[in-house]
């Protein structure tokens, strides 16, 4: 079984749901979860901000944020999955 079957078995038997918000990966993340048969049951949403006015436009990143700390960063990351819903 790949990892990312026994990742979505995980979620589903823990009835557990997941979103992503990606920049550098380029939407590897999502693309992996969703190869997996099923997986809407769990993978509600995926979005690649990959650049800075995408990570400021969509996800409400702060100039400030993405000045001070950079585009990948913990800070960043920490916003973007927090302004993700």
């Amino acid at each position: 079984m790949s990892l990312s079957k026994k990742i979505v078995s995980i979620l589903k038997r823990k009835k557990i749901k997941v979103a992503f918000a990606e920049s550098c990966t380029g939407g590897m993340l999502s693309s992996a979860i969703t190869s997996v048969s099923g997986v809407s049951k769990v993978f509600k949403l995926g979005l690649i901000t990959y650049s800075n006015v995408a990570k400021k436009k969509i996800l409400k990143i702060p100039q400030k944020t993405i000045m001070k700390y950079g585009a990948v960063s913990y800070e960043t990351c920490l916003l973007m999955v927090n302004n993700l819903y």
